[in-house]
């Protein structure tokens, strides 16, 4: 997927949450994750969750 694409996407999934719904993103592209999440949650296996580096919620960098 192109950057176009990448932001048409990120823009109507933006203008669905303004518009009061909650929206989930699942997704492996970090770019697009950048561009359309408020937050990310990263799963873990769970031989690795059960360790000191435990899965959470990670804000996001703030939008242009």
């Amino acid at each position: 997927m192109d950057r176009r694409h990448l932001l048409s996407i990120a823009d109507q999934l933006r203008a669905i949450a303004a518009a009061g719904a909650v929206v989930l993103l699942i997704s492996h592209d970090d770019d697009l994750l950048a561009l359309a999440a408020d937050a990310q949650v990263a799963l873990l296996p769970l031989e690795e969750a059960s360790g000191p580096a435990r899965p959470g919620l990670t804000p996001m960098p703030a939008h242009p």
